[in-house]
């Protein structure tokens, strides 16, 4: 039996949580007689596919003790307890116990008052077939054939069918066309096979890895793929003689945001110009995965009638939904490629909302173009006297003011500046505006930006950071008492949401979620209702310097305000130890007096050589090096 999947885009965020919607199918769309969709009794129904299990008409509430044996009798693998929800269910996702669950393994649910046990029955589902409304797969062999219940549905319907599978080779098919009942490629499927009292064994479509080519990023995003892996990718463009055109590798890790979840990406801007045409390839092992670049482009997003509109190679069909709740909208590019979509009475575009468009190709990959509703807004750095604005338009000239009230002036400080790309990604547009020395922003003031048409304003909130301790994993700081303070790691981008307590205190916990670890660094922000922020970085110290035999000078870094910093030098040919010493304090240097250092002078002192040992010790932390050997031997302008 040859496998056909449909592209199943519901699959395409390893939402396994929506898996657990097949056993209500089985209850909601039974065939004629229902003979083989069971009725919760209560009973368990566990996937083979993908790991997961739940319980259904349980205790209301209670206690559900869950073992996992390799074998009915045998050893057993996981044991836990849960609780159930009001209505008797319960269900146990497959990031929530270890055990790869396979036939044979036999699981054993108890409330204290009803006990169900299963073991688990080889069932499978193949092929999933939309243009012919067929799905197939297998199940144990039985004489007489074995009772098998398949299902298919998405959020608004589904269909249900009795089948018997072939008695010797196990095979089932399953016609919805009969019934009638029109698959679509969004839906969900199972089959399922039942023990004598009604528990379930279900197999699921294979999740397929797919990935998603963004050309207006230069960005590709890879889902469903082998965590810790290596993906490599290869882009062709059929047009020139090289092939491939780009490659490079990257490994499958779990998600910034969402560690139960895996991804791959690769980033290849300023490196590669992906366009339609280029043909992609994802490849891992023996696992190949193709797409050829589409045309598609977003030319408008109206939020006052809730439309988006675009461009794609005519009668194409194009996807389009919001982040917010992923609801999508299907278009047909018309004459001269022209498509829009209408989400009046489905979602409320509004300032800051995004969401994403796609053309897929018939084996799930796709071409994507994300769009935006520009929020413009900026956050206030206080203590770097400093304000960074993003998403207005790009090359506008953005005015600032900044007002004390106690002040007869009005504004107390003003200044232009233009809206450019970011130093780090030409697909990010900011304004920054730096007055150290200039004026000394404080709580209270009022700060404006405006690009004559969006004018966004914010008061200066009460936030400072009072401690970072890589120990227990926790930040702290003060704010205005009832405050909420938003706190993350710029490594991860994943926020902690906090309220400032009696007398203004917080902390964020990042135990198991974040390692504060020397060098990390992350931010705090107290926000206003329009996304303005007075904002306040962290950063956890990590101490180190540079050593520069060449001129008999050395510079240490993220030293402590104000600790007094011994140098030593060893030089392990000669009897005495140290050759050198020096002591210095920690300070601000020349150039940015929120920027600290030490340096450390011995010119016509001492000769700095390879094989010398240097040691930087504030009494606290001590930091090491052995001098290396390194020269510049030439610089050659004309060949660069």
């Amino acid at each position: 039996m040859n496998p056909v999947y449909s592209t199943n885009r519901n699959f395409k965020r390893t939402l396994i949580s929506f898996l657990s919607i097949f056993v209500i199918l089985a209850m909601a769309f039974p065939a004629a007689g229902g003979a083989y969709a069971q009725e919760a009794n209560p009973r368990m129904v566990v996937s083979i596919t993908h790991d997961w299990f739940q319980a259904e008409e349980f205790s209301p509430g209670g206690t559900l003790n869950v073992k996992i044996y390799e074998e009915q009798g045998g050893s057993i693998l996981w044991e836990e307890n849960r609780t159930a929800d009001e209505s008797g269910f319960m269900v146990v996702e497959p990031w929530e116990h270890p055990v790869d669950l396979k036939p044979g393994n036999y699981l054993v649910i108890s409330d204290g008052t009803t006990t169900k046990a299963l073991m688990l029955e080889a069932v499978t589902l193949d092929v999933f077939d939309p243009s012919m409304d067929y799905l197939a797969g297998t199940a144990p062999p039985a004489p007489g054939g074995r009772p098998v219940w398949v299902g298919t549905g998405n959020d608004s319907t589904g269909c249900g069918m009795d089948v018997i599978a072939d008695p010797v080779s196990g095979d089932w098919e399953a016609d919805f066309g009969t019934q009638p009942c029109d698959v679509t490629e969004d839906m969900w499927a199972a089959a399922q096979v039942f023990d004598e009292d009604g528990d379930a064994s279900e197999g699921n479509l294979p999740l397929i890895p797919i990935f998603a080519v963004f050309p207006e990023w230069e960005a590709i995003e890879g889902w469903l793929w082998t965590q810790d892996a290596t993906v490599h990718l290869e882009i062709d463009d059929p047009s020139t003689p090289e092939s491939p055109d780009h490659f490079q590798d990257a490994q499958v890790v779990p998600l910034p945001w969402n560690p139960n979840d895996v991804w791959v990406r690769f980033d290849f801007a300023g490196v590669y110009d992906v366009k339609p045409g280029d043909v992609v390839t994802l490849s891992e092992g023996t696992i190949s995965r193709t797409h050829t670049v589409e045309n598609l482009a977003i030319t408008a997003v109206d939020e006052v009638e809730d439309t988006v509109s675009g461009t794609a190679e005519e009668g194409e069909t194009i996807y389009i939904w919001p982040h917010a709740t992923g609801q999508q909208v299907e278009a047909t590019a018309g004459s001269e490629g022209a498509w829009a979509v209408d989400f009046t009475g489905v979602f409320d575009l509004v300032p800051g909302e995004c969401g994403r468009s796609e053309v897929r190709d018939g084996t799930g990959n796709s071409t994507a173009v994300d769009w935006c509703i520009p929020n413009p807004r900026f956050s206030a750095f206080p203590e770097w006297e400093s304000i960074e604005g993003w998403e207005w338009p790009l090359g506008a000239n953005i005015h600032l003011t900044i007002d004390d009230p106690a002040t007869g002036a009005n504004p107390d400080y003003e200044d232009d500046q233009q809206v450019v790309v970011t130093p780090w990604d030409p697909n990010v547009r900011w304004v920054q505006f730096n007055f150290n020395g200039q004026y000394d922003m404080k709580v209270g003031d009022v700060v404006t930006l405006t690009d004559g048409l969006t004018p966004r304003t914010h008061t200066v909130r009460n936030l400072s950071i009072t401690g970072v301790n890589q120990d227990t994993e926790i930040v702290s700081g003060m704010a205005d008492e009832g405050a909420t303070v938003y706190v993350w790691p710029h490594a991860t981008g994943q926020q902690l949401e906090v309220t400032a307590g009696s007398g203004g205190i917080w902390q964020a916990d990042f135990t198991g979620i974040f390692d504060i670890a020397p060098g990390e660094a992350g931010r705090s922000e107290v926000r206003d209702e329009q996304g303005n922020s007075t904002a306040v970085d962290w950063y956890v110290l990590n101490p180190h310097f540079a050593v520069f035999p060449e001129w008999e000078y050395i510079e240490g870094w993220e030293w402590p305000a104000g600790a007094v910093v011994h140098m030593t030098i060893d030089d392990p040919a000669t009897l005495q130890s140290p050759d050198y010493s020096a002591d210095e304090p920690v300070r601000p240097t020349p150039w940015d007096p929120n920027q600290l250092w030490v340096p450390f002078n011995f010119a016509n002192t001492y000769d700095m050589k390879p094989g010398d040992i240097v040691t930087l010790d504030d009494g606290v932390t001590a930091r090491t090096h052995t001098v290396r050997n390194l020269g510049i031997t030439a610089v050659d302008e004309s060949a660069d």
